[in-house]
């Protein structure tokens, strides 16, 4: 899903294959921080502290979205470097 949404949002320099492995990667650690803070053993964690998933939400949002800007700015500097 995540590859999906940012395809056509993407610009065209930065190439298929990179898309997928970055893709893949933010599905990866959104697992993780959801699986460390929410989940163990496969059982919602009881705990004194309370879990703000809004913030956890903004958190990675704003991960995925700095991760794809990151990537699309390596590549339009590559592509200008490279004079095309």
């Amino acid at each position: 899903m995540i590859y999906q949404t940012v395809q056509d949002a993407i610009p065209a320099a930065v190439p298929d294959d990179d898309l997928r492995v970055v893709s893949q990667a933010m599905v990866g650690a959104i697992n993780e921080v959801v699986v460390q803070n929410l989940f163990a053993n496969g059982e919602l964690v009881e705990t004194d502290k309370s879990v703000d998933l809004d913030r956890l939400a903004r958190l990675l949002n704003r991960i995925v979205v700095a991760s794809y800007v990151h990537l699309a700015r390596v590549h339009l500097a590559r592509e200008s470097a490279d004079g095309k």
